[in-house]
């Protein structure tokens, strides 16, 4: 059945922005306003399920007509590329809460990058009477045909040389009594003085050599980090992934991972494209049968087409017989010997004396050591503070603690 109603929107938003030459900045947010109509709704008399995708359709239509896309792809169908096009290829929803009858609403419409294929869209719509969000949506669209590249339409634009903004990191997040989605983290680099002296001369080959593999395009394989906690698995995962670029990054916690299945990891990947799956605690993928769990890990990395980075916290030997030894990369964690624990120690400034480590120590363990210390450093110095009468006593503080000299008699202002 033709819908009137959609068709006259359409050719509206065509005809307002017809011959537009001031065209916005394409990290902009488009928003368009929109309102639920006795059509809309469904038996339970909210907007029906569809309408909301169907209203996040204007909001794209909105951005490409704002941004100057949408007449840079009708340049490119007239200079020859007739079947150029940009059609949506995957979504991801989450209903958040219903929209009633005259509600009022905004959809609002940006966008978060894009690779050699496809644009990635977020798109929300927020409701007027409390300014929260009922839906929210990531979309792909990939550009056709294959020889037209989002980056060529964004080049068409003329504004300068402009290249899709790295892709931040997102974690799966469940929302109460709604389902699951991704919500974008910022993961400062961790601060590790020697890769070598805190993981091992051997480990400097593995981690050159997992850089090299996840950012070939081609490469679709397992990476398997095994150790007990406190190893710096998931610290060097932090570290791993700011050396990465041009990469969707998609995290499972550990409380997340056990109760999906695999349809269900794959409906959240589907937006992604070149995106890389990492799990943490991957034991947790299967707990009733722990000797599965690998084998669970390679039918998800080959049903979703993507690389997976997973830690465990105990070595699960397996023979991988059946799978291509170039696709997989495999790490043991280990604990510091005594001579690397001392240097590293003595290296991140602890005050605490050689011939008290005896024994092979972790770098949960150093590091917890250097906080101890920092704490008990810190306390000293806010007790001998409420002590000081003079400013001249606090200046004289001040300057030994940012010096760090031992000898304080040596210190002196002038």
């Amino acid at each position: 059945m033709f819908d009137i109603g959609y068709a006259i929107r359409v050719i509206a938003l065509l005809f307002r922005y017809k011959g537009n030459k001031k065209c916005k900045n394409i990290f902009s947010e488009s928003v368009v306003k929109g309102r639920c109509w006795p059509n809309d709704l469904d038996l339970n008399w909210h907007m029906n399920n569809s309408r909301y995708l169907r209203e996040c359709d204007f909001g794209r239509y909105s951005f490409l007509l704002e941004t100057g896309l949408w007449n840079r792809l009708i340049e490119r169908r007239k200079k020859g590329m007739k079947n150029s096009s940009i059609i949506v290829s995957a979504l991801q929803v989450q209903y958040r809460q219903s929209v009633e009858l005259g509600d009022r609403f905004e959809i609002r419409t940006r966008i978060n990058g894009w690779d050699d294929k496809a644009f990635y869209f977020e798109q929300s719509i927020i409701l007027e009477k409390n300014q929260q969000a009922a839906f929210s949506l990531i979309v792909r669209l990939v550009t056709i045909p294959r020889s037209l590249t989002p980056q060529m339409l964004i080049d068409d634009l003329q504004i300068g040389s402009i290249q899709s903004p790295k892709f931040s990191p997102a974690v799966v997040c469940k929302y109460p009594q709604q389902g699951y989605y991704l919500h974008g983290i910022n993961i400062k680099k961790p601060f590790i003085y020697d890769l070598s002296l805190s993981y091992g001369k051997d480990f400097i080959i593995i981690h050159h050599q997992i850089l090299k593999q996840l950012n070939k395009i081609e490469w679709k394989g397992i990476i398997l980090l095994y150790g007990i906690p406190g190893t710096g698995k998931t610290y060097y995962i932090r570290y791993l992934i700011n050396e990465l670029q041009e990469k969707n990054l998609i995290y499972f916690p550990s409380d997340i991972i056990r109760v999906l299945s695999s349809s269900e990891i794959l409906q959240i990947l589907k937006p992604y494209s070149h995106s890389i799956i990492i799990i943490d605690d991957a034991e947790n993928l299967n707990k009733d049968h722990p000797d599965q769990v690998l084998n669970n890990l390679f039918n998800l990395n080959h049903l979703s087409h993507r690389p997976i980075i997973a830690t465990f916290n105990s070595y699960l030997p397996q023979i991988f017989s059946h799978h291509k030894t170039s696709s997989i990369i495999q790490y043991s964690f280990n604990k510091l010997d005594i001579i690397n624990s001392r240097i590293l120690l003595k290296t991140l400034g602890s005050q605490r004396d050689n011939e008290t480590i005896k024994q092979s120590m972790t770098l949960g363990e150093i590091y917890a050591q250097i906080t101890f210390e920092t704490k008990i450093q810190n306390e000293n110095i806010i007790e001998s503070r409420k002590k000081l009468k003079t400013p001249d006593e606090m200046i004289q503080l001040l300057a030994e603690q940012e010096l760090s000299l031992s000898d304080k008699d040596n210190c002196t202002l002038s």
